[in-house]
């Protein structure tokens, strides 16, 4: 399958006669870009000329890292989606091609955000406010932990832990991008939400200098 990157006329005439959703229409497709918290993008799936899966995702890049969402909360869309149209009328190909396709798409967009989770995620300002809030306090944590919740209301929670705790922004960014990271691959597709927390926290420890 060969996945492209649509623009939204391309996207009208690779869309099928039915079986989609009004918001999968051009106009509606059109307003939700212009509405959206993130950033519109249309893929498809081609076997050779003809398309055989469509998806519009909204893709959030934020300070922790990317979200992919479809559809993006907060607009009252009850459903939106990927479309498939796979050449064969048998379920399990069905489930097959959106498996492929929807996996290939989110290593596309992890693939094309990698340059800016760098900048966004390891440097971030939200980052390093966490950082400040834990120094404010006299504080290191030592465990990152990120929870991701998908269309079904399902939640993923992915964790990890350093030897010694932290009260740098940028490590817990770090940790925090490496950790979603993780989740989507472990189960590919959009999400609903994406939380970021820190715990294991303890006070920080006092040297004290003895007389000369």
């Amino acid at each position: 399958m060969r996945v492209e990157r649509l623009n939204i006329t391309e996207w009208d005439d690779a869309l099928p006669s039915d079986g989609f959703e009004v918001f999968h229409r051009p106009a509606a497709l059109a307003a939700i870009d212009r509405h959206a918290p993130g950033e519109l993008h249309l893929y498809g799936g081609f076997k050779g000329q003809q398309a055989i899966a469509l998806l519009p995702i909204v893709v959030r890049n934020g300070p922790l890292g990317t979200v992919a969402m479809s559809p993006p909360p907060g607009m009252a869309i009850p459903r939106l989606g990927p479309i498939v149209m796979p050449t064969s009328p048998k379920r399990r190909k069905q489930e097959k091609v959106n498996r492929e396709f929807t996996e290939t798409v989110l290593d596309r967009i992890r693939t094309d955000y990698t340059g800016r989770l760098a900048q966004v995620g390891f440097d971030s300002p939200m980052a390093e406010r966490v950082g400040e809030h834990l120094r404010d306090r006299g504080q290191t944590a030592r465990t990152v932990t990120t929870k991701l919740r998908y269309p079904d209301f399902s939640i993923r929670t992915r964790s990890a832990s350093l030897a010694v705790g932290t009260d740098e922004g940028t490590r817990i960014g770090e940790l925090a991008c490496a950790l979603l990271d993780r989740a989507l691959r472990d189960r590919p597709g959009p999400l609903r939400l994406v939380g970021v927390g820190v715990s294991g926290l303890a006070e920080h420890a006092q040297l004290s200098l003895g007389g000369v």
